[in-house]
């Protein structure tokens, strides 16, 4: 199994992260061809299941924007480690793994000035 893309991602706090893996199924005629997915956040800062919009048992795994947290101020990262597991339908013990990181990172703060449409004097 591998995950598609770079091994490290750096992102914004307000950007959605998805990560696609890629389950190649064994060639042995007595084990299914039939993948399953199960992704898990390895540092323990993320609970996947306790998250009702992340669906954490198919191939690709879509984080919302939010959900990831950056810590300190200015340019420190933050660092998750999401690691999938792909098995075989009636082999779930005998399993591949794939791991990315993905650091977080404050988003930019932008300033909008409303102007009036009249000439105040």
């Amino acid at each position: 199994v591998s995950i598609l893309g770079p091994k490290e991602l750096l992102v914004n706090r307000t950007e959605q992260v998805s990560l696609l893996a890629n389950g190649v199924p064994s060639e042995c005629l007595t084990v299914s061809t039939q993948l399953e997915y199960r992704w898990i956040e390895t540092t323990g800062q993320l609970d996947l299941s306790s998250i009702p919009e992340i669906v954490y048992t198919t191939r690709s795994l879509v984080i919302p924007p939010f959900v990831l947290e950056p810590i300190g101020s200015g340019s420190d990262l933050n660092t998750y480690n999401f690691t999938v597991e792909t098995f075989a339908v009636d082999s779930p013990n005998k399993a591949a793994y794939a791991s990315v990181t993905v650091k977080v990172r404050r988003s930019p703060v932008f300033a909008y000035l409303a102007t009036e449409d009249r000439l105040m004097t």
